[in-house]
């Protein structure tokens, strides 16, 4: 456990992820101070409305190596929640060797090492099923997404090797919950549309099974790691709350919590669009032909064995019918309904 006072850092502080973990942080260690990175301090975000007492929102920028080194140096732990807004191969080619490298390169500045938590994604097992830890990764290069992950988890890995003690990697599949609207396939694609009673979208199938994680549970995740040293120098999947289920399954679920916890006079239909229709779209639409890249994720069963992490933290996941009633219940709350 971290001595008190600890002073630790958030780099992508304003996100779903970061927000959420901040909060957690600020609960359960209030003697922690706690700096949120930010672009601006004037900008909006829902973490500054906040005004958590032990939170301070501090300008910087995790592409500037000297701004990563400057920020970090009085801190004992950095977690690293930051995600792109493009998502676009040769921008993640540039950009992610880039933060990484800022961020590894923190951990042992100066005469103090420091712990980086990362928060990552699973691209680098590439599709499949049940992908644990113990999965190999693909290949790993600067020609897709995945691989690019692969590249980024084999520098980790060197580091973890070189450093022990500095770097502890959380992953998970396709996340879910509170505040992710336009970003999550279970939002505004989902959620959104079963709300104003319209058809909701999936990518190439609804009928093969994908599994996700509940934002909050991802937090939580890096929370634990974080406190822990059995954590240290090893890379972790976190608790996923939909385990084997379909598309077409989670957004009945989702209509039947819509209803009352009835499940609706007629079944909801998914519309997929299909892995030809992104590749002809992607001759006009950059996100159309990323997301063509990612086809063997979505028309193929993709499922996520969490069970090391569940079984060395004692800990599980948000349960699936409350993980819904929540995301339900924010849609409600914030009207957050497409027209």
């Amino acid at each position: 456990m971290a001595s008190t006072n600890t002073s630790v850092i958030v780099f992508g502080s304003t996100g779903a992820i970061g927000t959420s973990l901040i909060e957690l942080l600020s609960k359960e260690h209030p003697d922690w101070q706690i700096k949120a990175v930010t672009r601006s301090i004037s900008s909006k975000s829902r973490l500054a409305e906040m005004g958590i007492e032990n939170v301070t929102m501090v300008e910087g920028d995790p592409f500037s190596k000297e701004d990563v080194l400057s920020l970090t140096k009085d801190c004992e732990k950095i977690y690293c929640c930051v995600g792109f807004h493009k998502y676009e191969t040769k921008y993640w080619a540039v950009n992610w060797p880039l933060v990484v490298d800022n961020l590894l390169a923190a951990t042992v500045a100066g005469d103090q090492k420091r712990q980086l938590i990362f928060c990552d994604n699973l691209y680098a097992y590439g599709p499949g099923s049940n992908i644990s830890e113990k999965t190999p990764t693909i290949p790993p290069s600067l020609k897709t997404k995945p691989a690019i992950r692969s590249m980024l988890r084999q520098n980790m890995l060197e580091h973890m090797k070189a450093h022990p003690g500095t770097l502890t990697v959380i992953g998970a599949a396709d996340f879910f919950g509170p505040h992710l609207t336009e970003t999550s396939l279970l939002g505004d694609l989902t959620t959104g549309k079963i709300m104003a009673g319209e058809s909701p979208m999936a990518l190439c199938s609804a009928s093969v099974i994908h599994d996700f994680c509940f934002a909050p549970d991802f937090a939580k995740a890096m929370a634990i790691a974080s406190v822990s040293e059995k954590a240290y120098d090893k890379f972790w999947i976190c608790p996923h709350s939909v385990h084997g289920k379909t598309m077409t399954e989670i957004a009945n679920d989702i209509a039947k919590v819509v209803n009352g916890n009835k499940a609706p006079e007629k079944p909801v239909k998914v519309t997929a669009l299909p892995a030809f229709a992104l590749a002809i779209l992607g001759v006009f639409q950059t996100l159309m032909a990323e997301l063509y890249q990612m086809r063997n994720f979505w028309n193929s069963d993709y499922t996520i064995d969490d069970s090391s992490f569940r079984r060395e933290f004692g800990v599980e996941a948000t349960p699936y019918d409350e993980a819904l009633d929540s995301v339900v219940g924010f849609y409600r709350q914030n009207q957050k309904v497409e027209k």
